[in-house]
């Protein structure tokens, strides 16, 4: 990764990008949009990546997704309900090019239905408010980072503005048990780069460690779109 002559571009790396999807409930007259996260998986056959999924392979991964959908609803708002897992075949353009970096994906190639709402106790923060949790890889300018979704006022250390210490560990040993759990059957979470040294070149750098703090993130597009209450006012 030092140089990008280091790195396949070739269209040869193939894998799936997981959207683990939860509905948003609401007070006014829709719902709101859904929250998603993505998780880019990797296939390992024979020491190589293997592109072609069998339903086994979305077995597994739907097991261990749904585990982790689990035990993150204890800590999530009833408003939250995570309602199915959505899986994208992926794989870098070749040639790759600034407006072409990847094949389209078209439609899920696996949906798995899912229907487990938040159980957690206390009032849902606003929307838009999420707890990030950093994938570390071995190139520090090349990590991931996913948001999750309806977290509530209990966790927000009582006022203060931050996590308390309990979700932040809470959290982190949930995503470890999750990137265990795949790798152990040899489907590995990854890291998607597509350039190095501002070069156009595809990588997938595997996640060696997973980072978190007690400090909230903000997502503008999950802010609530429709207003109970307005007030506009002149001078």
């Amino acid at each position: 990764m030092e140089h990008p002559g280091q790195v396949s571009n070739s269209g040869d790396l193939i894998w799936r990008r997981v959207a683990l999807v939860w509905s948003r409930g609401d007070p006014g007259p829709t719902p709101e949009d859904d929250a998603i996260c993505t998780f880019d998986i990797a296939n390992i056959t024979a020491g190589g990546i293997d592109g072609s999924w069998t339903p086994t392979d979305y077995d597994t991964c739907d097991v261990a997704f749904r585990t982790f959908a689990t035990g993150i609803s204890l800590i999530q708002n009833g408003s939250h309900v995570a309602k199915e897992l959505r899986y994208y075949r992926m794989q870098f353009a070749s040639p790759m090019t600034e407006l072409r970096r990847f094949v389209p994906s078209g439609p899920p190639e696996h949906i798995e239905p899912l229907a487990i709402p938040g159980t957690g106790i206390g009032d849902t923060l606003p929307l838009q408010v999420a707890f990030s949790v950093t994938e570390r890889t071995a190139v520090p300018r090349h990590w991931g980072r996913f948001y999750l979704p309806g977290m509530t006022d209990t966790f927000s250390g009582g006022g203060a503005g931050r996590w308390t210490q309990q979700l932040v560990n809470t959290i982190v040993a949930h995503t470890d048990t999750l990137y265990a759990s795949l790798a152990a059957a040899e489907f590995f979470p990854v890291v998607v780069s597509t350039q190095v040294d501002k070069v156009l070149a595809g990588s997938l750098m595997g996640v060696t460690y997973i980072q978190a703090d007690d400090i909230p993130d903000v997502i503008r597009r999950r802010r609530s779109s429709i207003s109970t209450h307005t007030v506009i006012q002149g001078p």
